[in-house]
């Protein structure tokens, strides 16, 4: 994320400041000096109220759309904001009890677990939320299983030590029977014990050149699927939920804009990098705007969070909207959820 210099200004200023960015959040509306006045409660006319206006935008923290209307805030204005004036809000206890249940009684899987996560923080936010699988540089395998559809056609599903469970179909070049299906799955399944799919191969080769015996081209060819599930790019990692949600958002009525949006959703570069751009630490993460990435999307913000499971193997997920938020909501929703999956993988 990129450094960006903030300005130092006096508590009257913050104040105003911190009563235009609630109101705007509220309203997604320029706010005027009588609304400021009502909701900060100065003491002071709406007069003085728009000098300090005017002086807020001097130093590119608001802006005027155009002449005669208030003020609103702009991206300066609102890392301003976030960085010193926001004020935490908790869930509720309802919440919290629909993202434990959300992500209970799923076993194993953590796909599944992360996909439920999505599926809740979009639900509870009514923004966008996203995603990504964790995954580890060893690709540890613990388990390959090589599941029967017909006979020329079969699901290689990959199980790692981070509890992800990655699928893929593979159509082969020639058919097989439940038998020597078995026999492959048992034989591959002796050899793995945290192996990474290429060891796995390059062991199972070596052995078969050493017994004089010819490769089997089935087993090579569902090592081959297997190998390339596992070296996955981090967009086909990317989980999105509640894409729609952004629709009903008066920012995304611009046409331009929803086709930006909708563009990132597609490729998921510029997902992949808001997601790794959550920190190692216990805090959540804000982006707000299109500077603090070297690719965004403008007016969006977002509020990302690490979780992991007992080997350290981290993944992220967040909520992408407007850069006119509930940060203060928003931050505990990413956090409690992202702290709620980390205890449902380590328990799974």
């Amino acid at each position: 994320m990129k450094d960006i210099k903030e300005p130092d200004i006096n508590e009257r200023s913050q104040i105003i400041l911190r009563a235009v960015v609630d109101i705007y959040l509220e309203c997604a509306e320029p706010v005027g000096s009588r609304s400021v006045a009502k909701k900060a409660d100065l003491g002071v006319s709406p007069a003085t109220i728009r000098n300090v206006m005017a002086d807020l935008e001097d130093i590119g923290l608001l802006y005027q759309p155009h002449t005669s209307a208030g003020r609103l805030p702009t991206e300066k204005g609102l890392r301003f904001y976030v960085n010193h004036l926001l004020e935490r809000k908790g869930l509720t206890p309802q919440e919290k009890e629909v993202i434990k249940n959300e992500l209970e009684g799923i076993g194993e899987d953590v796909g599944r677990l992360v996909k439920r996560a999505v599926g809740v923080l979009a639900k509870i936010s009514g923004q966008a939320a996203l995603a990504m699988a964790p995954s580890t540089p060893q690709s540890e395998l613990l388990h390959v299983e090589l599941v029967k559809l017909n006979p020329s056609k079969i699901i290689v599903v990959s199980v790692y030590s981070s509890g992800l469970a990655q699928t893929r179909h593979v159509r082969l070049r020639q058919d097989i029977d439940e038998e020597r299906l078995k026999r492959i799955n048992d034989y591959l399944n002796e050899k793995i014990k945290y192996m990474s799919i290429k060891e796995v191969r390059r062991a199972i080769v070596q052995e078969m050149q050493e017994d004089k015996r010819v490769f089997d081209s089935l087993m090579e060819e569902a090592l081959d699927k297997a190998e390339s599930v596992s070296s996955v790019s981090p967009e086909e990692m990317v989980f999105v939920g509640g894409a729609v949600n952004l629709l009903n958002q008066p920012e995304f009525k611009n046409i331009n804009r929803l086709k930006q949006i909708l563009r990132a959703f597609e490729d998921k570069k510029t997902l992949v990098e808001i997601l790794e751009a959550a920190g190692d630490g216990d805090s959540v993460t804000i982006i707000i705007g299109e500077k603090e990435l070297t690719t965004f999307i403008p007016g969006c913000g977002a509020v990302v969070a690490t979780y992991e499971e007992d080997q350290g193997v981290r993944g992220s997920l967040g909520i992408l909207g407007p850069m006119r938020m509930d940060y203060g909501k928003i931050m505990s929703l990413v956090e409690y959820t992202a702290d709620v999956l980390s205890s449902r993988i380590k328990e799974s």
